[in-house]
């Protein structure tokens, strides 16, 4: 009762503080609503944490890389060899193969291939079906609720067919709930590893040291220790792969088991699954979200003790009338633990409303249904109660609870000198946070932007790339090329294997009888005749591919200027003419370089420019990937229309899809894109929460002095002067969080931006600005108070003395 009637005795007040509470624990639940969910990556399964994925460390030379895939023989290696094994499966991705139901047909990107014990590992919830002989059989596919919903409504999709690349009939053989967003790996389809038999061969099935998109997992005996098996790995790895090609070549391989759990926020391997997130981040959120509602109890705590003069007398009286200091504790801490109370529903509001904005911002699909995560939602508003209650609370009672009764009763008031001191200490905290938050966000934006105009080597504008990979597409590229060709807003139509931004292959390479420490794994490129000139990339010395030169397609090899430099040529024309063994298919192949380019970018900007070799398509075993379409800088809308509709006529029934490759290079930044306008958002929210704070403190400071000023005033005090005089404090103890804060982001910022091989130089200029924004940011909200109890008539001020 008596904190409610203090409540409503000081309305501003407890606006302030339910306002700063609400805000900070809206935002703390929020973030850590997103670390939570990080944290939560493939928990749900239930034999969690005995399941291990299988991981490669390669070593060519003195170049090391590690892979999260494997090769195809060593999962079921691994269960003969090793009785710690109960099973282990394969995840493959092979192609984006075209799937038909009567006269629908659509290209599955998502589309895997799974050992028949996949579920035997993994946990599924089956809503049709027999999940254990599923994919049992060849060409059985087991379909998600959303991909048996699209192919068969409401039909029962168990036991009907579907047409895989309009040449095998799939069996549907279950059908499983939508996999939890949590999960590291995703997939619509999932087809039978049986039907790769047929589909890759038995002899590509047999290769040990082909890695292709292949993701292999065991589930332990329980009980077995990983170690035991980790131990022995090295002797598994000399009787299976240490061949006469590797021994040769100088090739090495190394096995490591990686805890499922381990994968989403701790891998950074090469050929990872995507989406992959990372534990910096999770530590950075939840230290925002920490901070932020530090900030909002220091508001609370500082509040509180500011006005302690005002209930100097009802303490005083209190002790006077017996009582105990344990029962005042206990009377402020409930005060705190109410307006905590108070705010926690406004709080939730808050949530609610901003969870949307919230979940396009981070990329989830948060919600705080009750009915779906009730125990989350009561923990984080329980913590954040105790949190701000207690703490916000524990420094005012104790603070309020130690006035001496007969000094506080004869002196009709409280001396607050000796807390001032701790008072500006905070408010210098909640300033250095704040500062930190927002000098963080614009050193962000600068370096997105940084990368945004990074000259990339090569020519992304006006760039449209058109997936190849279908069946029916590899075998009809040049019809394609030719068709697209006759728009005038076409200029020029080229095929790859791989594109900018969009995979990536690693293979060996080595000049002819050299050392093992001079042979390199390095990034090839298989490319057909026009995709240098399709793309804008220059020649530094020598020439492209031709159709002129008959032997272009069995020798020839155009190089970039980071490799002709591995390989001791330090100018480009040095290079020219000269020969390099490629290791890429198994055999050795000669090959005469023909070219070289300038160097570009291939990868995000987060990786240095890699040694590169281009080939010509015709050496190439696999798939075409890719067309790429480079258009007249003339309105593209006609343009894509063509080439739709050349694609229909020449590939009936086959979609057709494409995306263009600035738009992709820039999606390669989408992690940082994200996390700049999460900084954005939070930072905003933690000067608002800090502004609040200092509001108040400023018309109490006003209130205190308010014969002070009324003095002045009729001593011949201007508006201006009295403003300085009421703002000098706050603007100091700015200026200080400025001075604090500035370190401790520049540190933040070079940390976070080694992870870039390109990056900007941080500008002291950069803190000169974020800081003068803070001061007029603080002038502003402490002005407003100021300039009211300067305009107030100092008569009535000092009427009653």
């Amino acid at each position: 009762l008596i904190a409610l009637r203090n409540l409503r005795k000081h309305k501003a007040y407890s606006f302030i503080n339910i306002a700063g509470l609400a805000l900070g624990i809206a935002c703390c639940i929020l973030i850590l609503m997103v670390v939570v969910d990080e944290l939560s990556f493939d928990r749900h399964h239930k034999n969690a944490a005995n399941i291990y994925r299988v991981v490669t460390d390669f070593k060519v030379g003195n170049n090391e890389i590690p892979l999260a895939v494997t090769s195809f023989p060593i999962a079921p290696a691994l269960k003969t060899d090793f009785p710690e094994v109960a099973e282990s499966v394969r995840l493959v991705k092979w192609g984006n193969p075209t799937i038909k139901l009567a006269d629908e047909q659509f290209t599955e990107s998502n589309f895997w291939w799974a050992d028949s014990g996949f579920f035997s590992v993994f946990s599924a919830d089956v809503i049709a079906g027999d999940l254990q002989t599923a994919l049992k059989n060849p060409f059985s596919v087991v379909l998600t609720r959303a991909t048996a919903k699209k192919y068969f409504g409401k039909s029962d999709a168990v036991g009907q067919s579907l047409t895989l690349d309009n040449q095998h009939e799939l069996t549907v053989t279950a059908v499983i709930e939508n996999l939890p967003k949590n999960s590291h790996f995703q997939f619509d389809l999932l087809g039978s590893f049986a039907s790769l038999e047929t589909l890759a061969g038995d002899e590509t099935l047999s290769i040990w040291h082909a890695f292709f998109q292949i993701y292999t997992y065991v589930l332990l005996q329980n009980g077995s220790d990983p170690a035991t098996i980790a131990a022995k790995l090295p002797a598994f790895v000399d009787t299976h792969m240490h061949d006469e090609m590797a021994a040769t070549f100088g090739r090495t391989y190394g096995l490591q088991l990686q805890p499922l759990t381990d994968i989403h926020l701790h891998s950074q391997r090469k050929s990872e699954l995507p989406g992959g997130g990372d534990i910096l981040y999770v530590y950075i959120f939840a230290a925002i979200s920490l901070f932020i509602l530090l900030i909002a109890c220091i508001n609370y705590m500082n509040l509180a003790t500011a006005r302690s003069a005002h209930r100097a007398k009802e303490i005083g009286m209190r002790k006077v009338l017996g009582a105990y200091r344990g029962q005042l504790v206990k009377q402020f801490l409930g005060e705190s633990l109410l307006i905590s109370l108070l705010a926690l529903p406004v709080a939730l509001l808050i949530a609610q409303l901003a969870l949307p904005f919230f979940n396009d911002l981070s990329g989830k699909s948060l919600t705080l249904d009750i009915s779906e995560n009730f125990r989350l939602i009561l923990l984080l508003s329980l913590g954040s109660i105790a949190v701000t209650g207690l703490l916000g609370g524990a420094f005012p009672a104790i603070v309020l609870s130690s006035f001496n009764p007969i000094r506080t009763l004869k002196t009709a008031g409280f001396s607050q000198s000796g807390k001032g001191g701790l008072r500006k200490l905070l408010v210098v905290f909640q300033f250095s946070v704040s500062i930190i938050l927002i000098a963080c966000t614009v050193l962000l934006y600068q370096q997105l932007q940084f990368l945004r105009n990074q000259k990339l080597g090569l020519n992304t504008e006006q760039v449209i790339t058109v997936s190849a990979n279908s069946e029916g597409a590899q075998s009809h590229t040049d019809a394609l090329r030719n068709a697209f060709l006759q728009h005038t807003g076409v200029q020029s139509v080229a095929s790859a294997v791989f594109l900018p931004g969009k995979g990536i292959l690693n293979t060996p390479w080595m000049k002819p009888g050299s050392a093992a420490e001079e042979r390199f794994e390095m990034t090839t490129l298989p490319v057909d005749y026009d995709f240098l000139a399709a793309m804008d990339i220059s020649l530094t010395a020598g020439r492209n591919f031709s159709r002129e030169f008959a032997t272009d397609t069995s020798e020839a090899v155009i190089i970039n200027e980071t490799a002709a430099k591995t390989f001791g040529w330090l100018q480009p024309e040095d290079a020219i003419g000269e020969e390099l063994e490629w290791h890429g298919t198994g055999t050795a192949q000669v090959c005469r370089v023909i070219g070289v380019v300038k160097d570009f970018n291939f990868q995000s900007l987060h990786n240095p420019i890699a040694p590169m070799l281009i080939l010509p398509l015709e050496r190439w075993p696999g798939p075409i990937n890719f067309m790429v379409v480079k258009a007249q800088p003339t309105d593209i809308a006609p343009v894509l229309a063509h080439l739709e509709s050349e694609w229909g006529n020449i590939l009936p029934g086959v979609p057709f899809h494409y995306t263009f490759l600035d738009e992709d290079f820039a999606n390669l930044y989408t992690n940082e894109t994200k996390l700049g306008k999460i900084f954005l958002i939070f930072a905003a929210l933690a000067i608002i929460i800090a502004c609040l704070g200092l509001f108040g403190l400023g018309a109490f400071s006003a209130e205190q002095r308010t014969k002070e000023i009324g003095i002045r005033k009729t001593l011949g005090a201007t508006v201006p002067n009295i403003l300085v005089l009421l703002s000098r404090d706050f603007i100091f103890l700015v200026l200080v969080a400025s001075v604090v804060a500035t370190p401790l982001a520049w540190w933040t910022m070079n940390r976070w931006l080694d992870n870039f091989a390109y990056k900007i130089h941080i500008q002291p200029l950069t803190f000169v600005l974020v800081a003068v924004v803070a001061l007029m940011i603080a002038l502003l909200t402490v002005s407003f108070q100021a300039i009211k109890a300067a305009l107030a008539n100092p008569v009535k001020s000092l009427k009653y003395e």
